[in-house]
Formats: structure tokens, C-alpha cells, sequence
């Protein structure tokens, strides 16, 4: 039987390892595996505590008495490799020990599992020599398991893409009964409104101009100042800071928009694009922004225009199809300015599509 006590000289306490099938028993309301020799003239058996609690099962799976079955053919393979030839593997020197007599030897650390314990890590046998002598020693434990040394997990951390909405511009002056209205403009309410919540971030853009901005018709302008897409002076007067045409249009749920964005702000330029001399760019990166989806008016200038700036920045560009609308002072312009986003890398879906994909 396996003995905790150390004797006076030696290693600690021991347990000698005879031929035999391995049986389960209890003894104290604890099961113990026992190795029975009875071919033997003074047989001694010896008893490895295996973990059988059923509230609170250990990790090895099986029942003991089920994994006593499974190991009997390991148990002897290994033993009759013991017992045979007495060539054991020291695994502190990494090679065999030569042929020998089996003795037990106390207190040996255990270092590697037997059969049973690859089925039951409570029981282990392990070998190596002592004294020049091959011996094989048996230790037991419970609850507090050797178990295969495993890398420690690193975490690694990562920057989770964020999807922002653009709207741009949707504003009172862009929609029928505005100053400069788009036809249906209010229109691409309902598929903006859908989106909402679907989205980390949600920005809006607003033409915000100055009274006598360089693109109102009538308003002289230093042509040598002036940096606009289009020629100066040719839009009728909208989107004047601080008046109802400027504002976000009503039917638009603005407690879900999350920044503001105002642009065209300089006289000597129409300010198309929601990136030009604004902070949109820096404010897309910092939240992390890969995805941009575009909804807005209109289709065929400020649209058109924050898209191929924003495929310049690198973003990845989807134009809601159906939550913008154009002017067409050409007939076809809006088609054409789609094909022209197309062409830059942006992306064309319906709200429907959107949503669905996410």
C-alpha cells in the first residue's frame, strides 16, 4: 500500500509493482486501484487513490471502474516491459537504465503517467533509477491533477472595424419647397431612417454657407480666389448659416445622428465634398471607421463629390442607391455621376441590401 509517512532512509515512501490485473475498491468511502499479485509468495498490493466524487466530477470523463477495464492492458504492457526485460526509461536522464532486479524505492517524484493515468490523471506510475537499481515507483493524487504543460494564451489585441453612415446633406433647402429643391428629395427619409440603428456611427453633413458666398448667382467674386469645382455664382441662394433652409430636414430621426458636420463654410469655394476643410477624415479614422455608407442629396455634386474623396482617403464605400436623389441639370447626370463612383471603388446597394448584410 502506498505510504505517506518517510522512512530513515530513501526518497520519501514507496510502493513495490508486481504483475496482475488492476481492480477497483473502496475503503473509507474513497476508491483505490489495486495492483493484487497472487501468483506471488508474499504478494502486496498497492492502492492508488483514483477521483470518483460525483458532485463534483474531475476531468477525466469515464467512471474509475471504467477506466480500470480500459488500462488493465496498458498497466501490463508496461509492467511486463518492467518485469521482463528490466530496461526502464529514466526520464530525468533521458535513456534507459540497465537490466536489473524491480525493487521499490520510497518517496520517488512522480514524472510521467501510466496508462491509467492517461485515462484517470489521479493515478500515475513512473520509473527512473536510484541508487544505480531500476526501480518503479507509484504515487497518487487527488484533486490537485498534473496536467500537460500548455503555452499561456497571449492575447492579442485587435481593432474592431467600425460602419459609419454619412448622410449628406439633407437639408430643407435640397427638398421640394426648399430654395434649391431636388426633385424627391425628401423622398430617402424612410431608407435613411431604416438604417439608423444598424449603424456604430452616424454623421451628417450640412451645406452651411455665408450670406454672400462665392456660388450664390449675383455675388462677385475675385476670380483669382476663387478654388471652386464649378464656376462661381451659378447656384440660386441656400443653405445660409443659421436660417430653416439650412437645418436638417424634419422628417429625418435626428436623435439618431451622432456628429454634425458643417461645410462650404469658405466663400471662394461651392465645398461639395463633406472631406473638403472640414474634420470628417480625422473624425472617420479615430473611431476606428473602415466601412462608409452614403445616403444624401444630391446624387450628382456633393454625393458624388464626398464618395470620391472619401475612396481617395482610402475608406470602403457603399452609396445607398436608394436613399439619394439627384438634380440632373443634364439629363442623366445622376446616372452618370453613379457610374463615376463605380468606377472610383464605391460600392452601389439598396437600404434593403444593406440590411440584410448586416
Amino acid at each position: 500500500m502506498v505510504r505517506s509517512e518517510r522512512p530513515k532512509r530513501g526518497h520519501g515512501f514507496c510502493a513495490e509493482v508486481v504483475r496482475g490485473r488492476l481492480t477497483p475498491r473502496r475503503c473509507d468511502r474513497k476508491l483505490f486501484v489495486t495492483d493484487l499479485a497472487p501468483q506471488s509468495s508474499s504478494p502486496r498490493p498497492v492502492d492508488r487513490p483514483v477521483h470518483d466524487d460525483a458532485m463534483e466530477p474531475g476531468p477525466e470523463g469515464p467512471s474509475a471502474v471504467e477506466a480500470v477495464k480500459g488500462a488493465n492492458c496498458r498497466e501490463e504492457r508496461l509492467l511486463g516491459d518492467v518485469l521482463g526485460c528490466g530496461r526502464i526509461v529514466d526520464d530525468e536522464i533521458g535513456g534507459t537504465v540497465g537490466p536489473g532486479p524491480v525493487v521499490a524505492e520510497e518517496g520517488l517524484e512522480v514524472r510521467s503517467r501510466s496508462g491509467l493515468g492517461a485515462a484517470h490523471p489521479g493515478a500515475f506510475l513512473a520509473a527512473r533509477s536510484c541508487h544505480g537499481v531500476p526501480t518503479i515507483r507509484a504515487s497518487a493524487r487527488k484533486k490537485s491533477i498534473r496536467r500537460p504543460t500548455r503555452a499561456p494564451v497571449r492575447e492579442v489585441p485587435t481593432i474592431r472595424s467600425v460602419d459609419a453612415l454619412l448622410i449628406v446633406d439633407f437639408q430643407n433647402d435640397f427638398t421640394p419647397g426648399g430654395a434649391l429643391p431636388v426633385a424627391e428629395g425628401d423622398e430617402i427619409a424612410g431608407p435613411i431612417n431604416s438604417l439608423l440603428d444598424g449603424f456604430d456611427l452616424v454623421i451628417a453633413t450640412r451645406d452651411w454657407h455665408c450670406a454672400d458666398h462665392g456660388s450664390f448667382a449675383g455675388v462677385e467674386v475675385d476670380s483669382a480666389e476663387w478654388r471652386g469645382a464649378d464656376p462661381p455664382s451659378i447656384w440660386p441662394v441656400h443653405c445660409v448659416e443659421g436660417t430653416p433652409g439650412a437645418e436638417l430636414h424634419p422628417d429625418l430621426e435626428q436623435a439618431k445622428v451622432d456628429v454634425v458636420i458643417d461645410k462650404g463654410q469658405d466663400p471662394n469655394s461651392q465645398g461639395y465634398s463633406g472631406f473638403q476643410d472640414t474634420q470628417l477624415g480625422r473624425l472617420l479614422r479615430e473611431r476606428g471607421v473602415d466601412r462608409l455608407f452614403v445616403a444624401g442629396l444630391a446624387t450628382d455634386y456633393c454625393v458624388k463629390n464626398t464618395v470620391l474623396d472619401a475612396r481617395r482617403e482610402g475608406f470602403d464605400v457603399t452609396v445607398v442607391e436608394d436613399a439619394v436623389r439627384g438634380v440632373d441639370v443634364e439629363p442623366g447626370d445622376s446616372e452618370r455621376a453613379l457610374e463615376e463612383m463605380e468606377r472610383a471603388g464605391a460600392h452601389l446597394a439598396t437600404s434593403g441590401e444593406v440590411l440584410a448584410a448586416r
